[in-house]
């Protein structure tokens, strides 16, 4: 004596059986969306003596390579009002295995949830919606960060590569070159004055 009868439920709508002279009272169902990211700021800083751009996207990308000392800033504003909004935050140390840690954000007075990081060692981030009808955000958002140490810079003398012994009025070219990966804007030779007073 059951009757089945499945459909998708794409909007909400109301519904009522019949069979004969009877019916039933209308019944109403209220489609819920999954919560979703409705506006995105990602920014990443740079340090200040790169004197590099700010890295700025409106969605949150998969992948990214940053300075190291970089800050990231990060604003999450979701579509409707959550539950709770999760960040899990998994560390890629050198060696060993990843550090996961999950973080709970807070709305700020306009709905958007605010995260900064300075950006020592690579990281994975992803947002976890959670709306007040129990429903998950059906797309995950991970973005994968690799930091680039920042090496020392070299400097080398290429010549003269040994301790030449010259007159006064002798001219001595210096040549010599610098490296760093992050490319060098100035350098400067420093000569010593070791003659006697």
């Amino acid at each position: 004596g059951r009757f089945l009868h499945a459909l998708r439920v794409n909007e909400s709508f109301e519904y009522q059986l019949k069979a004969g002279d009877g019916r039933t009272a209308w019944h109403h169902v209220t489609a819920i969306d999954y919560p979703l990211l409705e506006e995105i700021g990602f920014k990443v800083i740079p340090p200040a003596y790169l004197k590099r751009e700010t890295y700025e996207k409106s969605w949150i990308p998969s992948r990214v390579k940053v300075a190291q000392g970089s800050r990231l800033e990060l604003m999450m504003k979701p579509d409707l009002p959550l539950e709770r909004f999760d960040l899990k935050l998994t560390h890629q140390p050198e060696e060993g295995d990843p550090v996961e840690k999950t973080l709970a954000l807070k709305p700020d007075s306009n709905g958007s949830y605010l995260f900064e990081l300075p950006l020592v060692g690579n990281l994975s981030i992803e947002p976890r919606l959670l709306s007040r009808h129990g429903l998950t955000n059906e797309s995950r958002q991970v973005c994968r960060i690799e930091v680039i140490p920042d090496m020392a810079p070299i400097a080398r003398v290429i010549t003269p590569n040994d301790e030449p012994a010259v007159a006064d009025d002798d001219v001595v070219k210096i040549e010599f070159e610098a490296h760093d990966d992050h490319g060098i804007e100035t350098a400067e030779l420093v000569i010593y004055d070791e003659s006697p007073r």
